[in-house]
């Protein structure tokens, strides 16, 4: 089979799936993306994305040398360490980020509507919008056909299932691997970065992210976004002429935990934003006075809610034409803000897999299964490092074991800084 004659269909056009398409055209593998959204901007895309040394990886693998330029020139300000302090902003932790002198593995940030708009970038005649996946079956000439809930479908000879947590390819591949709920909850919102806020909150806050951590059974997540001055050439590029309002420079705050904490019920999805505002008031009310200025600036409009679920390990199935990547496989909870990332590496994967069959290297069922043997290994050890991260974070914190854990997080940064020489 030449490289050519392999037709890969991917059912999901977020990052892991365009990624995945990048490295496929780059290749000369011919692909086809079917997207459930009716265009790219139909629904908002989420906020910053910290890509670390394997998303830049995964990124400049599959991206062509262009649209890696492009991708460089239009990050934000790159977080070099992470920070651990209390509810009364005392320092307890700060971990510095290591880049190597390959100046491909490093760490970097981007808003996630950029990024898309990078990897959207000439493959607009490869994705299809407003094609849901309602199934897909197995044909005798080892074809595979995907079935849209607009009425047609298209047929291949891989279908890759990157459709996300909710994963209708998943669902038939592997019906019993679905994500479970974990229980926690995240509401927060954005408040602009102007120059009031520069000044109210600590330079720890304005460089990289923060993870509050009081004596409570939640925490507060709270992250810069900022765009560097350059970006705008790269941006007019991807035909975006000023950054919208989503990619203006901001702080996102938002808290997790259990929903009885913070005196939720089950449908909690449907409170106003002014309910919203009220319960995080209320949790921050013994805080530090910046966090609660923070939290006034928050606009009620915008605050989200989202339930926390994630996946669990699953034992090998036997390979075949349909696979799966990303949230469709090996969703995770937030904490520590890997699943992007997880999802890329996924893409250069396969995409190496798929490309030594398409070039005879290795029977392409076989290339398949090492793809998924790889990636469920690293995945799902990706989706317990996370689950453990947020049930340290949003579990019972009270008494002398939390004294011990700040007392210990204190002894490590002070060793830690007495090393890089940091008074």
């Amino acid at each position: 089979m030449s490289s050519a004659e392999l037709h890969v269909a991917i059912a999901g056009g977020g990052l892991g799936g365009l990624c995945l398409a990048q490295g496929l055209k780059r290749a000369g593998i011919r692909v086809s993306v079917f997207e459930r959204d009716a265009a790219p901007d139909a629904r908002t895309q989420g906020f910053r994305i910290h890509i670390d040394p394997e998303g830049s990886e995964a990124l400049h693998a599959c991206l062509p040398p262009e649209l890696w330029e492009t991708f460089e020139a239009t990050g934000g300000v790159s977080a070099q360490s992470f920070t651990v302090m209390t509810e009364q902003l005392q320092e307890l932790l700060s971990l510095g980020h290591t880049d190597s002198e390959d100046e491909v593995r490093k760490h970097r940030s981007i808003s996630r509507i950029t990024l898309r708009r990078v990897l959207l970038a000439d493959l607009e005649d490869s994705v299809h919008w407003g094609h849901r996946v309602a199934r897909y079956e197995l044909l005798a000439n080892d074809r595979v056909r995907t079935h849209f809930e607009n009425g047609s479908s298209a047929e291949a000879d891989v279908l890759v299932g990157a459709d996300g947590v909710h994963s209708r390819v998943r669902q038939q591949l592997l019906p019993e691997a679905g994500p479970v709920d974990t229980g926690r909850i995240g509401i927060g919102g954005t408040v602009p970065l102007d120059e009031q806020t520069m000044k109210l909150v600590p330079a720890a806050m304005l460089l990289d992210p923060v993870m509050v951590l009081p004596p409570a059974p939640c925490s507060l997540f709270v992250a810069p976004w900022r765009r560097v001055k350059r970006s705008n050439d790269a941006l007019r590029r991807l035909g975006i002429e000023e950054p919208s309002e989503q990619e203006r420079d901001y702080l996102i705050c938002a808290l997790g935990g259990r929903p009885e904490y913070f005196g939720l019920e089950e449908k909690a999805e449907s409170l106003p934003g002014t309910k919203l505002k009220t319960i995080m008031r209320s949790v921050v009310q013994s805080w530090h006075p910046t966090l609660r200025a923070l939290v006034e600036q928050i606009e009620e409009e915008q605050i989200f809610l989202n339930r926390f679920r994630t996946s669990r390990p699953q034992p090998a199935w036997m390979p075949s034409r349909v696979t799966l990547m990303g949230d469709a496989i090996h969703s995770m909870t937030p904490y520590r803000g890997i699943g992007g990332n997880i999802a890329l590496k996924d893409a250069r994967v396969l995409c190496e897999s798929l490309t030594r069959a398409a070039r005879g290297e290795q029977p392409l069922l076989a290339a398949v299964g090492e793809y998924e043997a790889a990636m469920r290994k690293y995945g799902f050890a990706a989706v317990e490092d996370s689950r453990r991260a947020m049930e340290q974070f949003t579990g019972p914190k009270q008494g002398l074991g939390f004294a011990a854990v700040k007392a210990g997080m204190r002894t490590v940064n002070a060793v830690m800084k007495l090393r890089r020489g940091v008074a």
